[in-house]
């Protein structure tokens, strides 16, 4: 039901029929690419949070209120509850709304995945000093970002928006992901033993197909006969 509700273009979880790919793709074009994430999200998203969200934004009586947050919430947001991302950023959305707000002040395109943020700009622009905006408006909700996952990239070298690479205009499989197919495909070859691994290997594989479809067709059809 809280699907229903309409939401900022910029909010990529829990928006149905948009994914981490939709998430990389919203900042095709830019030069310049900033992403952080939110300190321990989940065990920071109070019940409080959600019960003012049932109980003043949805406007239930309060014994309702109560109710759907004992439903959703343990003494905060669980991590891994279909529930969890679409109450998260509802609960929350003032403090991402504040965010956006100041993401266009630095002319930055702004997108949410959960607890990632991504800043985008055709051109360079002081990170350092829109991060810090960031973190500001985060603390006035009882938040905090991760300084050391605060990453600043130009295209041209290859930005990582999560788990994806913008480089130029293209999306591309991060190394990392890469290098683990190879080397799960070279042990499972040549180690009949290894061959249950082959599922773990074929999500890896898919996940690489999504980014880049033309690419490891030996490896996704060695997958497809075992």
């Amino acid at each position: 039901l809280l699907n229903k509700i309409e939401k900022p273009d910029w909010v990529i979880s829990s928006t149905k029929e948009k994914s981490y790919l939709d998430n990389a793709h919203y900042h095709m074009g830019a030069q310049y690419v900033c992403t952080t994430d939110i300190r321990s999200f989940y065990n920071n998203c109070s019940r409080d949070r959600v019960y003012q969200f049932f109980a003043k934004k949805l406007l239930t009586s309060p014994d309702v209120a109560k109710l759907l947050s004992d439903i959703t919430t343990l003494k905060y947001i669980p991590t891994g509850s279909p529930s969890s991302q679409i109450l998260a950023y509802f609960a929350y959305e003032e403090m991402f709304i504040n965010m956006f707000n100041v993401s266009q002040k630095f002319n930055c395109k702004m997108t949410l995945y959960v607890d990632d943020l991504t800043f985008s700009k055709d051109s360079s622009f002081n990170y350092q000093n829109l991060i810090n905006h960031i973190d500001i408006e985060a603390r006035k909700f009882d938040h905090s970002l991760k300084s050391k996952k605060t990453n600043y990239k130009s295209v041209k070298k290859g930005a990582k928006i999560t788990g994806v690479i913008l480089k130029n205009y293209e999306l591309k499989i991060p190394n990392s992901l890469r290098v683990s197919i190879l080397k799960d495909f070279e042990n499972i070859k040549n180690n009949q033993e290894l061959k249950h691994q082959v599922i773990s290997l074929k999500g890896k594989v898919n996940a690489a197909r999504l980014i880049e479809p033309n690419h490891f067709n030996g490896t996704n059809s060695y997958v497809k006969n075992l």
